[in-house]
């Protein structure tokens, strides 16, 4: 299909990749709990919902700018491949790397899109989800570093690990294997900061 601006489809496209990124980061955040990763699960869920605010913007915009619901409908989904059978949370914050970072090197080419069709405040819109997609990449990046390295619920420094259920604040340079005030697992802990 052929549209009068490459942003429109861009802005379709943008939209569909972050309805879809929804999906998998709620599918990826229930996994990591059941793995024992509450923190990853509690982060992914983060943005998750980032994901979400993202793509109802990039719908407003592609209604408000251009009244082109139908052209949702039209546009093929990108062709992302991904493995929802991997055993390893460590695999699922690989493929979410990934992801990002295709996705912001998406939004950059379409923000040169946008600026050159003269669409600036668009163009502005995708470079700031570019920035937020090359962000979310380094911390899945830092969490993948700690989850390979099985030091996800250890630290260097005495912390304050705090129970994410109960409140309970442990000072150690790691976390309790159970919480002693709710029993909980020490997937319920994270570093305060």
């Amino acid at each position: 299909m052929q549209f009068e601006y490459r942003t429109v489809e861009n802005l379709a496209r943008a939209f569909i990749r972050k309805t879809q990124n929804t999906s998998l980061l709620s599918f990826y955040a229930d996994k990591a709990s059941r793995s024992g990763y509450e923190i990853i699960k509690d982060t992914l869920k983060t943005f998750e919902n980032y994901e979400k605010i993202h793509a109802e913007i990039f719908y407003i915009r592609l209604l408000d700018n251009f009244n082109a619901e139908s052209e949702l409908k039209n546009i093929l989904l990108d062709n992302v491949e991904v493995n929802l059978s991997t055993l390893e949370v460590s695999d699922d914050l690989l493929n979410l790397i990934n992801i990002e970072e295709r996705a912001a090197e998406f939004y950059q080419d379409a923000s040169v899109d946008a600026e050159n069709e003269g669409f600036l405040e668009i163009s502005k819109l995708f470079k700031y989800v570019a920035t937020v997609s090359l962000r979310i990449a380094d911390e899945l990046q830092v969490l993948y570093d700690e989850v390979k390295a099985d030091v996800v619920f250890v630290k260097e420094d005495v912390n304050k690990w705090l129970c994410s259920k109960c409140g309970y604040l442990h000072l150690s340079s790691q976390a309790p294997e159970i919480c002693p005030l709710c029993k909980q697992a020490k997937a319920n802990f994270y570093v305060e900061k």
